[in-house]
């Protein structure tokens, strides 16, 4: 299944697109504090992918991608909270 993200919908853009799902699906954030940071920092720059994609990404990935932004205004922690803002 071809997606349009301005790229025509080619090979690229489809392993592109499946890269992208499998961090906003898969990825499980640690309890260690330096990794969990990075989780946080590889889940943001996915959803931040996907907000740049807009509606030309699949809508599965735009729902994952707030689910992850309500996830981050739910931490405790104040710099991941601000992330979800």
């Amino acid at each position: 299944e071809g997606h349009d993200i301005g790229m025509g919908g080619n090979e690229h853009v489809n392993q592109l697109i499946n890269v992208v799902s499998r961090i906003i699906f898969e990825t499980e954030v640690s309890d260690s504090i330096n990794k969990s940071n990075a989780d946080h920092a590889v889940l943001f720059e996915a959803v931040n992918l996907i907000v740049a994609w807009g509606t030309t990404c699949p809508l599965e990935m735009l729902e994952g991608a707030m689910q992850i932004l309500g996830k981050f205004i739910s931490v405790r922690e104040p710099n991941i909270r601000y992330l979800g803002l």
